[in-house]
């Protein structure tokens, strides 16, 4: 069997001699976009998948390149299908709202700052693309694991959004980490 530290059996293990046992992922920076890639690519059974904070994620469309996005990839894993196993994925992204500096473990190459210029835009920005294509391919909603802030603005849109909790007040639109 395999063992974690200590001679304990590791809980995030999920090995041949539990199959079928429930089991989650979380992910934090580099972990995270870790996580993004395995939502997208591996097919998979976790229970739930939280990606934090990473520097980049994959795309839900073809025109963004593999690793950014299914662009350029084999039909098996670049299809409609495949993008739509993806979003059909337990995710959760957390991200933090003061997550606007550009430090040395973000990436900035030119393709990574597509997605936005900061961690937190990069985490709205990704999230936004995964409702339009819901809105394109006719899907009913999200399902938000989490508060939304802005409810009035989000009530407006043209997909149902659910959440477990909401919050009327708007957030400061201070314009940090959006291109122009």
């Amino acid at each position: 069997q395999r063992r974690g530290t200590g001679g304990h059996k590791h809980p995030a293990v999920v090995d041949e001699h539990a199959p079928g046992l429930p089991y989650y992922v979380l992910g934090h920076s580099a972990g995270a976009q870790f996580l993004s890639r395995l939502a997208a690519f591996v097919p998979n059974t976790a229970q739930r998948i939280v990606i934090a904070n990473p520097s980049t994620y994959v795309w839900p469309t073809r025109e963004r390149h593999f690793p950014y996005g299914f662009g350029g990839l084999p039909d098996g894993l670049g299809s409609d299908e495949a993008i739509r196993r993806y979003l059909a994925h337990p995710v959760t992204l957390f991200l933090g709202t003061e997550d606007v500096r550009r430090d040395g473990a973000l990436n900035v190459t030119e393709a990574a700052m597509r997605q936005g210029m900061n961690r937190h835009a990069r985490g709205r920005n990704v999230f936004e693309a995964a409702r339009e294509v819901a809105g394109e391919n006719g899907w009913a909603g999200v399902v938000v694991h989490g508060a939304i802030r802005d409810s009035g603005a989000i009530g407006a849109l043209d997909l149902g959004v659910k959440a477990l909790g909401t919050c009327p007040r708007k957030t400061d639109k201070l314009g940090v980490g959006e291109r122009d």
